[in-house]
């Protein structure tokens, strides 16, 4: 977008950041020279120089500078200069609380008068719904929130709160805590409420012993925690608070043992010292122990030591401890204090304890009870063993004091975690339903000089940045998409690389443990391993210059960590003879309070990997809960009250991740804008009626953006109630919205100007003609008043003497007037209602003409509708006619063979051998009959194949012989091995001795069960290969069959064709001359039988089966020869009677079988008697087509 001089922006200076004001001028080199307007308060009016394009930002619509929404992203221009001064605004209008998307930054006010905030407002946040609506922003309202989703979803829940040191993290903790307390509190009986009450109670009192012994004063604020906490508030099913357990995260060590400049210790140490007990711990003169003054900075301004001690007691007691294990805490505490002031001089190369400073050596052993030499030795010595063998080194100054100090912090480090556990132990219970966590971690940190502590500070933040953006782009992904909008193309920042750089396998912390793990790792090293396998790293840098740093391109910016005393810092330095030592001790409480030394086998994990542990285990919960987001801005490092520094403030929401929430906006649509809003501002672009608004608003972007490059859906989409833009596509909409008004107003100001000049020329001319329009008015005045006058007089004369004749004729003419006139007022009426009468006819008419098409059209359409669906209905239904016969007969036929293989399944094997046996032997009469029919036929060529046909029917039959034999010899050998087996185990079990014992009996009869076991196995095993064998077999023998049957079929075709063509040249009849063809009729109609084609049941019968021979010649028995006649026969062919066995009655053409003569002669055109057919004559006696489905009947 093109910057012009004197446009309305925002530009960012270097001290105050985004200021608003207006741009100057354009430079030669395309930079900008800006000058601050002074709206923007805490900022002086200034004129930055030099400026690039992305240090100015053009507000087009100086309307939306005002905009100050309680949530951020709802700002039309969404940018890092409009959020900056919507929070200033909020800000100096004691309005601390924001939203921006899901978080809430909470600007510490540094006063506590706000009305709006104080504690009995806090009955109208509990007074709503389930989300606050009615009420100003506030942590409150988090925690509302943040409890009814807990409660409506069954989901536990989570508030990430983080900031810098004095941005008031702790106090936003405090405030979500103390009203979750309030509304868990809200119903339920008065046991119920005492309950959580009570726990509320304890969780307050337990905030003075965590600040006191994990809060330090710094430069940025007076009560800073140097620690991470997550406390998991319990609650039940019913909403009720049961309890709270408190993890802690990396305690700040070296501010045991030192602090910088104008900062302090632990206030453990302070408020020891400044206590009404200090004397009993022999803590006389706090100035004497040197390491609590190291930041010159003892006292801080209207803060009482002494007081914090004693409400430091009484949190104590409220929370469950004994004064024993009081006492013991600060005496360990005053051993701390004692041990660290106690200073090491040279002893030739080495060195001993200082003389001067012994008695605190003293004193710290009698508060620990250990053994003073034991401990002076391990201090100013290590004793190493290597090959069986022991040595001791001796310690020069500086290592001695290192092992003084490393004793000093664990001591310190384990004595928080026992007060920490101990809470929980008070607070925490075993049984809960849901939490709801808070998180109290500490900020993005970046200073002068960065060391371990930072890198695991900002490793924590980079990882919750990175939970943050994926919840939150996700999130502003569903909006988009709940409108419609298209989101496939987008990307958002992703920070993943940088996280994976920290603590990937080959990260920084996995070097660092590596280096540690080796017995000459240096700080040196560890630089040179991380810059050769990380050099090309995106979020890596190494500057050439820089030998003992390397940097890391956070979130929040760069960072650069010097490499000095890394391995020390990351390795446990406590020697583990020191630990022996310590758990020696004559006090329970310290001879507890180290942990033993780990094996020399095993692997001791160093601080960055337990750290490491920690995060991936904090990440896991957060991932299982539903977070909320409270970020803590320090406006100014002054901490006093309206007092805005713009640059520090940018700085700490970089840090905290709010600029990152516009970011991840900006990935997607930053401006978002309702359709009516839209409307209203662009309608000038598009004239015309809005018939549509989501139509409207899509016209204006089309026709304004189409000649644009910013025509795209990856510029602008329209959702169901918003207008999503990116920033390049709303400029150019501001940019034409200004062209097209600047056209409109010189429209205006020319019309504008003619009316003006056509109402001045009117001016001039009535001051040049006023006397003389004058002058005429007056004359003109006169002369009409005269004219009155006189017509005044005639009239009264001519009244006087008209008067008589009027009043006589004047009711005549009166009367004959309103005669006239009423008369003309009847015809008129008259005229009137025959028109309306006759209008009113015709339109009865067109009414009844237009009915009676419209029947006419109806019932027309009704009848060709009908016909169409009764001609469907009827194919349908003769469809439907035809499928249901087929699926009939077909369903009838796999009854009738699931029937008869019921049937001889029923009859036996021997039975079913019977009846193939005669089957086959029907076969074989048939084969051999029609083999010696066609030795003196022409076909003598089918004779070889007959021959061949017949070997294979008796060698079949020869081999399902030897098979039922085979299967009768395998069940007989089964069934005498299985009785031969059980008579030797009955012999086995009666030749056991009576004597034995009840345990061999036992172990005998498992041995042969196991046995049997066996037995049986092997017996089932030989049976299914059997069956398996005879299956095969059986597929074997049916194949042939089928191959078999296949021959004969065609063999009969052959025979059938040849007959047919000496029916139709007129051969001699074949019932007298042809016993092939009589052959062939009686094979069609009782058709060869096989295994898989059985005939009906009603052709033969067992009981009267007589030998093959007498069934042979019995079904050969055609109609009309002398046999037949004999059988009780007589008349012609077909008029007798068909005399077979299982089957009586007269002929009927219906049971003809498909190939016979008599269908076959019909099929070519012939009579019976094989004379031509006159198809025009009547037929006595027609062929009816074959019946399907001739099978018994059934119950389905």
């Amino acid at each position: 977008m093109a910057i012009s001089a004197g446009a309305v922006a925002f530009f960012r200076s270097p001290e105050w950041n985004w200021t608003l004001g207006k741009v100057d001028s354009l430079d030669p080199k395309n930079t900008f020279t800006c000058t601050g307007s002074g709206v923007t308060k805490g900022t002086p009016q200034e004129t930055c120089s030099k400026l690039k394009e992305d240090d100015v930002f053009v507000i087009q619509n100086q309307a939306l500078i005002d905009e100050c929404p309680d949530d951020l992203l709802l700002l039309t221009l969404l940018h890092d200069s409009t959020l900056m001064h919507a929070l200033n605004s909020r800000y100096y209008q004691d309005v601390i609380y924001t939203y921006i998307g899901p978080i809430v930054v909470a600007i510490n006010p540094f006063k506590y008068t706000i009305p709006w905030y104080q504690d009995a407002k806090m009955p109208d946040y509990l007074a709503e719904g389930e989300v606050i609506k009615k009420n100003k922003p506030h942590s409150w309202a988090v925690a509302h929130n943040t409890y009814h989703e807990m409660m409506k979803r069954s989901q536990n829940q989570c508030v990430l709160v983080s900031g810098e040191s004095g941005a008031g993290k702790t106090e936003a903790v405090k405030i979500v805590m103390k009203y979750l307390g309030a509304i868990a509190s809200l119903t339920g009986t008065d046991e119920q409420k005492a309950g959580s009450q009570a726990v509320g109670h304890k969780l307050m009192q337990a905030s003075p012993i965590l600040e006191g012994f994990g809060n330090a004063k710094t430069v940025r604020n007076d009560n800073s925690s140097r620690f991470g906490k997550f406390v998991k508030v319990q609650f039940d099913t019913s909403g009720f608070m049961k309890g709270a357990h408190t993890t802690k995260y990396l305690l700040e060590k070296s501010r045991i043992v030192t602090a910088a400049e104008n900062e302090r210790c632990y206030h453990a140490f302070y408020l020891l010292a400044a206590g009404k007990d200090h004397a009993r711990f022999g803590i006389n003169n706090a100035a004497e122990f040197k390491f609590i003054n190291s930041g010159n900075c003892i006292k801080i301004d209207g803060v009482d030591d002494g007081a914090d001690y004693q409400q430091c007691l009484d949190a104590m007691t409220s929370v469950g401890l004994t004064d024993e294990e009081k006492d013991e805490v600060w005496k360990t505490v005053a051993g701390v204090m004692n041990l660290l002031t106690m200073n090491f001089i040279p002893d030739g190369e080495y060195s001993k304890v200082d003389g001067n400073t012994e008695k605190y050596l003293d004193k710290a052993c009698e508060l620990w009870q250990v053994d003073k030499a034991v401990l002076g030795k391990e201090l100013v010595s290590t004793t190493r063993e290597a090959r069986g063998e022991k040595f001791t080194k001796l310690h020069t100054v500086p290592q001695a004091t290192d092992s003084r100090d490393a004793l000093a912090k664990a001591t310190y480090n384990e004595l928080f975690g026992w007060l920490v556990d101990k809470l929980n132990v008070t607070t925490s219970v075993e049984s809960f339903d849901f939490f709801c966590g808070l998180l109290d971690i500490f900020g993005f940190e970046c200073f002068k000089v960065n060391s371990f502590e930072q890198l695991c500070i900002n490793l924590a933040n980079e990882t919750l940045q990175h939970h943050y953006n994926t919840y939150i782009f996700n999130k502003d992904m569903d909006e988009c998409r709940a409108e419609g909008v298209d989101v496939t193309m987008i990307e958002f920042p992703d920070n993943t690389p940088c996280v994976k750089l920290i603590t990937d396998k080959m990260g920084v912390i996995a070097l660092l443990d590596e280096q540690c793990a080796l017995g000459k790792g240096t700080d040196e090293a560890f630089l040179a391993d991380v810059c050769s396998n990380h050099a090309k790293h995106p979020f890596f840098e190494k500057k050439t210059l820089a030998k003992t740093s390397f940097i890391i391109k956070h979130y929040a910016g760069d960072v650069s960590y010097e490499i000095a005393h890394f391995l020390d810092k990351n390795r446990d330095t406590l020697k583990d003879d020191m630990k022996v030592l310590m758990r020696k001790s004559n006090s329970f409480f310290i001879k507890e309070l180290l942990p033993e030394p780990v094996d020399k086998a095993g692997k001791k994990i160093t601080v960055g990997g337990f750290f490491r542990n920690q995060l991936h285990s904090l990440m896991d919960v957060i991932n299982g809960t539903n977070p909320h987001w409270i970020r803590c801005i320090k406006p100014h490092p002054a901490k006093k009250a309206l007092m805005w520094h713009g640059q520090q403030v940018f700085n700490q929401l970089s840090s905290s991740g709010v600029i990152g929430t516009v970011k991840v906006r900006k990935a997607g649509f930053p401006i978002r804008i309702y359709h009516d809003d839209f409307i209203k501002r662009f309608r000038m672009l598009c004239p015309g009626p809005v018939e549509d608004k989501k139509h409207k608003c899509e016209g204006i972007c089309n026709d304004t953006l189409k000649s644009t490059e910013w025509f795209s859906r990856k510029f602008f989409q329209i959702g169901t109630a918003r207008v999503f833009l990116k920033n390049e596509a709303y400029f150019a909409l501001e940019e034409a919205i200004n062209s097209a008004a600047g056209k409109y107003i010189e429209c205006l100001q020319k019309w504008s100007r003619m009316w003006l000049c056509a109402l001045l020329m009117q001016e001039k001319n009535f001051e040049l003609n006023k006397a003389s329009i004058l002058e005429s008015i007056k004359a003109t005045l006169k002369l009409q008043q005269e004219e009155a006058k006189a017509r005044q007089e005639i009239l009264n004369e001519e009244a006087g003497a008209l008067s008589a004749v009027i009043t006589g004729q004047t009711q005549t003419v009166e009367a004959g007037k309103r005669q006239a006139i009423r008369h003309e007022e009847d015809k008129w009426w008259q005229a009137a209602i025959d028109k309306f009468y006759k209008e009113g006819e015709r339109i009865e008419r067109e009414r009844k003409r237009r009915i009676a098409e419209k029947e006419k059209y109806d019932k027309e359409a009704r009848e060709k509708m009908c016909e169409e669906e009764e001609e469907a209905r009827a194919a349908w239904t003769a469809d439907e006619d035809r499928l249901w016969n087929m699926i009939i007969d077909m369903a009838f036929a796999e009854q009738y063979a699931r029937d008869k293989c019921r049937e001889d399944e029923k009859n036996g094997r021997n039975h079913i051998c019977d009846e193939e046996t005669d089957e086959w032997a029907d076969i074989v009469l048939d084969l051999n009959y029609s083999y010696n029919m066609a030795k003196g036929l022409e076909q003598r060529r089918l004779a070889g194949e007959w021959k061949v046909l017949l070997e294979d029917v008796y060698s079949v039959q020869a081999e399902r012989k030897a098979e039922w034999l085979a299967q009768e010899k395998y069940k007989y050998d089964s069934r005498r091995r299985e009785m031969a087996e059980r008579r030797r185990i009955q012999h086995m079990a009666e030749s056991i001795p009576r004597s034995n014992t009840a345990e061999e009996r036992l172990a005998f009869e498992r041995k042969t069960k196991i046995r049997r076991d066996q037995q049986t196995a092997r017996l089932s095993a030989d049976a299914d290969k059997q069956v398996d064998k005879m299956r095969t077999r059986k597929e074997i023998l049916i194949g042939k069959d089928l191959a078999r049957a296949k021959k004969v079929e065609k063999l009969r075709n052959e025979a059938i064709a040849d007959e047919k063509k000496r029916w139709m040249y007129g051969k001699e009849d074949i019932y007298k001359h042809d016993a092939l063809s009589q052959r062939l009729y009686s094979a069609d109609r009782y058709p060869l039988h096989t295994h898989s084609n059985p005939p009906p049941p009603h052709l033969f019968s067992q009981t009267q089966r007589s030998t093959s021979e007498e069934i042979f010649v019995n079904r050969l028995t055609p109609p009309g020869s002398p046999e037949w006649m004999q059988q009780g026969g007589g008349g012609t062919p077909r008029q007798g009677q068909l005399v077979a066995r299982g089957h009586e009655g007269p002929y009927s053409p219906e049971t003809e079988p498909l190939f016979s003569p008599v269908r076959t002669r019909a099929a070519a055109g012939l009579d019976l008697n094989g004379n031509p057919v006159n198809p025009m004559s009547p037929q006595p006696n027609p062929i009816s087509p074959p019946k399907l489905g001739n099978y018994p009947s059934h119950n389905w």
